[in-house]
């Protein structure tokens, strides 16, 4: 990921009580990413390294948490039960 100027919060998200501070700066994280309507690859590891001190499983835990509440939605491709892709998109 590139170097980065700084981040825009949407005000739907700030003001969404249901999310933790590191929630919100994951779903900005992503809407950054965001290549439209085709949507976009990131492995979990990425994101921790570009959110600094935050572990795999928090990753997982943020993206999941974002589906069940409507901000993204993401597809999984498996190939003899394992995931082989994973593409996000963000719900406007």
């Amino acid at each position: 990921m590139g170097q980065r100027q700084g981040y825009w919060i949407p005000i739907k998200v700030w003001n969404d009580d249901r999310l933790s501070l590191f929630e919100q700066r994951l779903y900005t994280l992503l809407l950054h990413l965001d290549e439209g309507e085709e949507g976009f690859q990131v492995t979990n590891d990425s994101l921790a390294e570009e959110m600094r001190n935050v572990t795999h499983r928090n990753i997982i835990k943020g993206i999941t948490k974002l589906v069940e509440l409507g901000y993204i939605e993401r597809e999984v491709y498996t190939a003899k039960g394992f995931q082989t892709e994973r593409i996000l998109y963000i719900k406007k």
